[in-house]
């Protein structure tokens, strides 16, 4: 994986790059994601880009989905699990693919962030669809809650909100200060896996996770051990 870098200009409150991504597997086959071209103002930044892969190439490289596909289990007709390898499938893999994506990015400091990346790819008689958007707070309402931010990524975009659909991740995570040297973030995630490969998600085929992550200032709670410890020391000699 080779990230191909590019140029930038900043002018004022305009920014440019121009960037791309290249990527090559074991078996030669090839994927490039170029020129990624990229424009900001203030708070609004838009992109837009080409994709070309060669035969033998799997398009799931450039998405979070390519870990958990390059190789899985599937429940066949029989309730037997068989594994199935992306090997396999690049083998077949025929013809070369063509696409777009482009992705669209409003930061307002201090109130709110929404994003979205959206890629379109085409193979012989295929399209796959991808598309990614998350919204994040970061307007503190008070002083217990530090921001949210919920997360969606989907490949069939057009059921998006509508259908759950395999490979589909969602979210969120909000972050809570009950002492200002205490913060705690939780996050919770879905992920839909069609383990029988029936195009439907049915029971037992959702994953399910929450994570906490607890910052505590540990160097404020010890000068304010040491405070008290010296007031007591200080009371017992009277």
């Amino acid at each position: 994986w080779v990230n191909l870098g590019g140029a930038r200009l900043t002018r004022w409150d305009f920014r440019g790059s121009i960037a791309g991504e290249l990527a090559i597997l074991s078996n030669i086959g090839t994927g490039v994601t170029f020129p990624n071209l990229v424009f900001g103002y203030r708070w609004v930044t838009v992109g837009a880009g080409l994709d070309f892969q060669t035969p033998g190439f799997f398009d799931g490289v450039f998405d979070r989905n390519y870990e958990r596909d390059k190789a899985h289990f599937v429940e066949n007709e029989e309730g037997e699990l068989e594994l199935v390898s992306r090997r396999l499938e690049l083998a077949e893999t025929e013809g070369w693919l063509y696409g777009w994506n482009n992705s669209f990015d409003l930061r307002v400091p201090g109130y709110v962030r929404f994003s979205t990346k959206f890629r379109d790819l085409y193979r012989e008689n295929t399209r796959d669809e991808r598309f990614a958007l998350s919204i994040e707070n970061e307007y503190q309402f008070n002083d217990y809650i530090t921001g949210s931010k919920f997360f969606i990524e989907q490949k069939n975009v057009i059921r998006i909100f509508q259908r759950r659909t395999d490979g589909e991740i969602w979210g969120f995570e909000f972050g809570v200060m009950p002492h200002h040297t205490i913060e705690l973030e939780v996050r919770y995630r879905e992920r839909y896996d069609d383990k029988n490969d029936n195009g439907e998600i049915g029971s037992g085929e959702t994953n399910r996770n929450v994570s906490a992550n607890l910052i505590i200032d540990g160097n404020w709670w010890w000068r304010e051990f040491l405070k008290w410890r010296k007031r007591r020391k200080e009371a017992d000699r009277r």
